[in-house]
C-alpha cells in the first residue's frame, strides 16, 4: 500500500522496474548486467544489487508477455532469486 510499481520495456533486451511512493527505487534488468541502486524507504536507504538471470520479451501491437528472473543482494548479503511473468493485453 502506498507504493506504485512500474515496469518499462525499453527494448527486447532491457526492462526497468521503478517503485515510487512510500519507497523509491529503480532497477535496470539486462541479461548479463549487474545493476546497483538505492532502495529509499523513509529516513534511510539500502544498497541493492540485482543480476539478471533470464529475460524474455515478446511484444506486438496487441500486447505481449515478459519473463524476468534475477538474483538480489541487499547491503551485499544475498537475499534470493525473484521471478516475474507478466502478460499484457490491449483493451
Amino acid at each position: 500500500e502506498g507504493v506504485v510499481t512500474t515496469f518499462t520495456i525499453e527494448d527486447e533486451k532491457t526492462v526497468t522496474l521503478r517503485r515510487t511512493g512510500k519507497v523509491n527505487s529503480m532497477m535496470v534488468f539486462e541479461l548479463g548486467r549487474i545493476d546497483d541502486s538505492l532502495y529509499e524507504a523513509g529516513p534511510g536507504a539500502l544498497m541493492l544489487r540485482v543480476q539478471t538471470k533470464s529475460l524474455g520479451v515478446l511484444m506486438n501491437e496487441h500486447g505481449g508477455i515478459f519473463d524476468l528472473s534475477y538474483s538480489i543482494e541487499v547491503e551485499y548479503a544475498t537475499c534470493g532469486l525473484n521471478s516475474y511473468h507478466i502478460e499484457i493485453r490491449v483493451t
